[in-house]
């Protein structure tokens, strides 16, 4: 099993640090954005073999960018690692791409934006679960409206993606326990400071055999 630490203090700095949304479009059309939680060295995002990002980094997003209805080929570049994903858009899909370490290497998962839109005196959260060495977990969040712990959604498998769960603007916390222990904390995350119509992912991930968790705003 992997050498799980908590990362509470770190992983709460970077979520601190990112309040601009990774995709700030107001655009209705067909697009994706990509958000690096694979490490620290920043990614390349090339579409059907044009570079349209770079220097993108650990725990940010992208701004949203914009394509045709059809097939396009997304390739992530991080160093030596690269992974590509060949994605047929709707017209008006809205996705987002998420870079992450995957036994070493380079791996995507890809995220609809159904239900990012919060409406007016509320906010949202959702979380990703893309940890692959984790145990099994429970995932929980108190929220703004509800200062006991709940859990998250059960069970929660290895990549598996939350709805948004909306609640009042405020703070947010999402906190990782074992399913055998719900005393262990493992990794946790917050105050997520959630404004008026903001929505957020927060990431659960492994990176160099340590659980990490980050909190990328969405819109």
């Amino acid at each position: 099993m992997k050498n799980i630490h908590s990362l509470l203090l770190v992983a709460s700095a970077v979520a601190a640090c990112n309040s601009e949304p990774a995709n700030n479009s107001t655009s209705t059309g067909s697009g994706f954005r990509v958000v690096n939680v694979a490490g620290p060295t920043a990614l390349t995002v090339k579409v059907d073999a044009v570079q349209v990002f770079s220097g993108v980094g650990q725990g940010t997003g992208t701004s949203f960018h914009p394509v045709t209805p059809g097939a396009h080929t997304i390739r992530i570049e991080q160093g030596i690692r690269a992974t590509q994903e060949d994605i047929s858009f709707a017209s008006g899909d809205t996705l987002t791409i998420t870079a992450i370490d995957s036994s070493g290497n380079l791996g995507t998962g890809v995220l609809t934006d159904t239900g990012v839109v919060a409406s007016p005196g509320h906010s949202k959260l959702r979380v990703a679960h893309y940890a692959e060495g984790a145990p099994d977990v429970d995932i929980w969040r108190t929220q703004p409206d509800f200062a006991t712990p709940i859990r998250v959604m059960f069970p929660f498998a290895y990549e598996a993606v939350s709805p948004y769960l909306e609640s009042t603007p405020g703070d947010w916390t999402v906190f990782v326990t074992p399913v055998v222990d719900s005393t262990q904390t493992l990794v946790g995350l917050g105050p997520i400071n959630i404004g008026d119509g903001q929505s957020w992912t927060v990431y659960l991930v492994d990176i160099s055999d340590t659980l990490a968790m980050y909190g990328v705003r969405d819109r």
